[in-house]
């Protein structure tokens, strides 16, 4: 998808659009694979530092983010005609 996106927008604009859904990964690895805790905590900060969280803690600001930015990228999707793209085969 996001090489899709990438052919519209850019390589940089379309890691942007896209970027909900690798911290929306990075959570499910957090909370559902048994890891070593230093692994765990790698995939933490990167969740602090996207949302700009005092710490992981604050699930109510990282849930308010990601679906604020899962609700962007869906507008976008729906909205973006892509067709001009996936016809150039």
């Amino acid at each position: 998808m996001q090489g899709i996106i990438a052919k519209k927008e850019g390589a940089e604009k379309a890691k942007g659009i896209i970027a909900p859904l690798f911290h929306l990964n990075d959570l499910r690895v957090c909370f559902a694979h048994l890891l070593p805790e230093e692994q765990i905590q790698k995939y933490k900060d990167g969740i602090v530092e996207a949302y700009g969280l005092n710490d992981f803690s604050e699930y109510r600001r990282m849930y308010d983010s990601l679906i604020s930015e899962l609700y962007e990228l869906y507008k976008y999707l729906n909205l973006v005609d892509f067709s001009d793209i996936l016809d150039d085969k």
